[in-house]
């Protein structure tokens, strides 16, 4: 007959609560007067001590429960784990309101490394209960939620900061995933075939290896720096029209020269035909990243402007600083 009862140790709960006592020997908060000062971190045991206690008994039940064979050992962890989540939020909380106290608009008070280590070791138990208990996940999650309802994190630095650029926050929050979103697509447009080119020929692949790995040396500063003044330059003298016309025609050229040489049968041709097209290339891959960045942070009117040949870079989003430096440089990178 198939026995209920859990196996003899749970290996995977062991290293949980091992961690999560490990994490009651760190710093939980550390305290700052002001932005200027490095600060002074707290342990669990220099903060009020209910919780800190109440931390330890539920790991040393979880790692007594650990050895010990239950028919539903996996409901008793899932408690005890929800009891650690719950704990941790009410000691960051108290605590923090009470460093706060009198201390001043301008401290803060932020998580340490006990505090995560303890999120790891919350993570690891929870998987620990999960192959004993199928819900097992909702523990930590109620946990976390009875916290957040009671206001717990409110006067954490980061919510702090968080609440004086709420209304910049979305705006920024966008622009960043525009940013991130953009530059990927193109350099996987850029990167697959030349990675499919680099596996078939040797010769290539050295070429294509050795100048992504220069780019990967120059220091993301410096590669701005780098970009300003001709990306300053375009915006500031060279129009939508001019710069579509130039792109069409060296696509063009190169297109008719790559056609001359296989006609003739001439390598020396070859050369400058791929040149011209990869000119050509870049230029649209460039232009089209710039508009995507422009769909995606609903910027009607630089998107707009590609649409008029007299609009001037500049007002299509390609100058010195912004989007056109970031988007060149991450893709790029």
């Amino acid at each position: 007959m198939k026995s209920n009862l859990s196996p003899r140790v749970n290996a995977i709960m062991v290293l949980g609560a091992s961690i999560g006592l490990m994490a009651l020997l760190l710093p939980w908060l550390l305290f700052k007067p002001n932005r200027l000062v490095l600060g002074s971190a707290r342990s669990v045991w220099q903060l009020e001590p209910f919780w800190a206690v109440m931390l330890l008994g539920c790991w040393l039940s979880l790692l007594v429960l650990s050895f010990v064979r239950l028919p539903a050992r996996g409901v008793f962890f899932t408690v005890l784990v929800a009891l650690v989540a719950l704990s941790s939020g009410f000691l960051i909380g108290g605590n923090t309101n009470a460093l706060l106290k009198g201390a001043g608009e301008i401290a803060r008070v932020s998580l340490s490394g006990g505090a995560w280590l303890t999120l790891v070791a919350v993570y690891v138990a929870t998987f620990a209960a999960k192959l004993e208990f199928r819900f097992a996940w909702f523990g930590p999650l109620l946990g976390l939620l009875m916290s957040l309802l009671a206001n717990q994190f409110v006067n954490l630095g980061p919510v702090v900061e968080y609440r004086g650029v709420q209304d910049q926050f979305a705006g920024q929050l966008v622009t960043h995933l525009a940013l991130a979103i953009s530059s990927v697509v193109t350099a996987s447009v850029i990167g697959f075939p030349l990675g499919v080119l680099a596996s078939r020929n040797a010769r290539v692949e050295g070429l294509i290896l050795g100048g992504a790995g220069l780019l990967q040396t120059i220091p993301s500063l410096a590669l701005f720096g780098i970009l300003l003044p001709p990306l300053a330059w375009l915006g500031r003298e060279a129009r939508v029209g001019v710069v579509l016309g130039l792109m069409l025609l060296v696509g063009l050229s190169g297109a008719g020269l790559l056609a001359l040489a296989r006609a003739l049968k001439s390598r020396v041709l070859v050369v400058p035909a791929w040149v011209f097209l990869v000119l050509s290339g870049s230029v649209f891959l460039a232009v089209i990243t710039v508009m995507l960045f422009s769909a995606l942070t609903a910027d009607v009117k630089s998107l707009s402007a590609w649409a008029k040949p007299n609009a001037l870079l500049g007002a299509a989003g390609i100058r010195g600083i912004g989007a056109g430096p970031a988007l060149l440089a991450l893709t790029l990178y």
